[in-house]
């Protein structure tokens, strides 16, 4: 993916974080979520990015990341839509819900993986878990570096 579209998808995210946040919250106020931890998060979050000598951004895959290419996994989280909607089919799945944007930029941006699902599911703010084969993406830059494809909602 190159510089131009990872920032978009990260203008995008943060935007709609923005904008579905449904109240404001003080500087000092608890979250009212803490992120998702899990061991399957935890390898996701190995994904780190090496500037090439053109100024684009290139994935960096961990060997625990590669081990698990090409294998199902599953993974508790947010939606992240990429698009307003009812159901989704693609969207982005977080460690933390949207309403947590205020927190999340005390940090980085929490680790994220674009879904893809069979069927459309409907949005929720509750956290979900869903179940797909992983893909590591090092090309195509109309998708994220880590996908969830042919996945199914678990819960």
């Amino acid at each position: 993916m190159n510089n131009q579209n990872k920032f978009k998808y990260l203008i995008i995210i943060l935007s709609l974080f923005a904008t579905l946040t449904s109240k404001a919250q003080k500087a000092d106020a608890p979250p009212e979520h803490l992120a998702i931890k899990s061991a399957n998060w935890d390898i996701i979050n190995d994904l780190s990015y090496k500037m090439d000598k053109s100024g684009d951004f290139a994935p960096i895959f961990s060997d625990r990341l590669k081990a698990i290419n090409g294998k199902t996994i599953d993974l508790k989280g947010y939606i992240v839509p990429f698009k307003m909607g009812a159901k989704h089919k693609n969207f982005a799945i977080s460690v933390l819900p949207i309403s947590q944007c205020y927190f999340c930029g005390q940090g980085n941006i929490p680790p994220m993986v674009e879904v893809i699902m069979t069927e459309a599911i409907p949005y929720s703010d509750k956290a979900i878990t869903v179940k797909g084969k992983i893909k590591l993406n090092t090309n195509d830059t109309n998708h994220m570096e880590i996908i969830l494809d042919q996945a199914e909602q678990v819960n």
